[in-house]
């Protein structure tokens, strides 16, 4: 029986060779399903999936890689490579493997509309909409299915040992905000460290902010945009983009914003090179890992009255299947049997805690996170009073033109760096604009 155990293992281990894996850390199988093979010959015949995603996330990354490795290990007639993006913006990387014929069978989509209005997603099996509670739509149909639900995380994550050695207090006001950072910089400390090199941490404070001053007081703005309405030079747009250049006249943020990737905040926390950054809920555990010690706060980041805006919702984003390959009656098979994979209790609860979000799933299984932190988040959100999703990330009517998300923060960057003023960068938007839309 041994030696029978042994033959299979080698088999397996030969077949998973044959066909390649992208990753190199798969965490152990469980359960291993023996499939039945329904060929003549004794030769296991193996349906590829090409799989891509963003991977500027490092714990995400890890995350996702592990479990298609087990999901490949698990699945000896399903083999799904793995192709993650870089740090760059996630819309070109996908759009340069359409360009070259390589479009995925299975996306991460985030760009869904695009994708969607282009013929390139199918709607998903009803298997896989069955699994899900309440599935985003686009025009009345299911083309994704969300990896996760958030929580109103983004905001500020800072040194709590370090606020207590200089006797500071989370701000109930932006204007207390400001001083906390004076205080820190008059403290021989940089007050907050961003990721810049990825243009994609840009739009964190930038969707806060907006949310704050823009979509809060006009939900439709993006629709008046597209009606010729609106601007990117009127007023309350301005005084927008001004809050957020004001944090890098008044040094707040470390000089080498530019230069440093999403992936080295932790670090610099831990090592006080910087005592804030702003992001979300899935730093929790890479500041626990990193440090097991170390102790991590939270707040959201109010506005000149004290009251909080919150960049939270669901979006049009997660596992989508190609067009295409919705016409091989085996990769849908591939595709239905890795969704339920996916969202099986014992690889989905674990990835759900390590991530500190919620389940997209009905699922029944207690979630057990490490921390307090989706309480305060909870406690900020019920105290809000306005929560909206990031302004890149509405469909239907308030869509934004393809591409132009990235063209707002490359275009903020090149301000912030070159000195430009922000009326030049309205105007440049709106030019912008007129040209994504031709």
């Amino acid at each position: 029986m041994k030696k029978l155990l042994s033959l299979n293992l080698i088999l397996a281990i030969s077949m998973s060779l044959i066909v390649g894996c992208t990753s190199t850390t798969p965490f152990p199988p469980s359960n291993n399903k023996i499939p039945t093979n329904t060929s003549t010959s004794s030769q296991l015949i193996i349906t590829e999936m090409q799989f891509v995603f963003a991977g500027g996330d490092p714990l995400v990354k890890e995350l996702i890689s592990e479990r298609v490795q087990k999901f490949n290990i698990q699945y000896p007639e399903y083999q799904i490579n793995e192709i993650s993006s870089g740090s760059g913006p996630y819309l070109d990387f996908v759009k340069t493997q359409d360009a070259i014929g390589e479009f995925p069978d299975i996306l991460d989509s985030r760009n869904t509309a695009i994708w969607v209005e282009g013929d390139k997603l199918a709607e998903l099996p009803d298997s896989v909409v069955a699994l899900l509670n309440a599935p985003p739509t686009y025009n009345d149909r299911y083309y994704v299915a969300p990896l996760s639900l958030p929580l109103p995380s983004l905001g500020i994550f800072y040194n709590k040992a370090l606020f207590d050695d200089l006797n500071l207090e989370e701000p109930t006001t932006y204007g207390e905000f400001e001083v906390l950072c004076d205080t820190i910089a008059e403290n021989g400390l940089v007050p907050m460290v961003q990721g810049g090199k990825d243009i994609w941490h840009i739009g964190f404070l930038w969707s806060h902010l907006w949310n704050e001053m823009v979509t809060r007081e006009n939900p439709n703005w993006i629709v008046d945009k597209h009606a010729g309405r609106v601007s990117f030079t009127d007023e309350n747009v301005q005084m927008m983009i001004k809050k957020y250049a004001s944090l890098y006249e008044k040094n707040y943020i470390d000089k080498d914003w530019l230069v440093t990737p999403d992936n080295q905040l932790v670090s610099y926390l831990l090592t006080e090179k910087a005592a804030m950054f702003f992001s979300g809920s899935w730093m929790i555990n890479q500041v626990a890992e990193a440090d097991p010690s170390f102790e991590l706060g939270w707040f959201p980041l109010p506005d000149q009255s004290g009251d909080i805006s919150l960049v939270y919702a669901t979006s049009l984003a997660g596992f989508a299947l190609s067009k295409e390959a919705s016409l091989n009656p085996d990769k849908v098979a591939c595709f239905e049997a890795f969704t339920q994979f996916w969202y099986a209790d014992e690889n989905y609860i674990p990835y759900i805690e390590a991530v500190v979000a919620i389940p997209a799933t009905n699922t029944n299984e207690p979630i057990e996170y490490k921390s307090s932190f989706p309480d305060e988040f909870n406690l900020a959100l019920s105290q809000a009073v306005f929560e909206s999703p990031e302004w890149s990330t509405f469909w239907d009517e308030n869509t934004l033109p393809s591409g132009f998300r990235n063209i707002t923060y490359t275009s903020f960057q090149n301000m912030i760096k070159n000195g430009r003023s922000s009326e030049e960068l309205g105007v440049l938007l709106d030019q912008y604009w007129t040209i994504k839309l031709q």
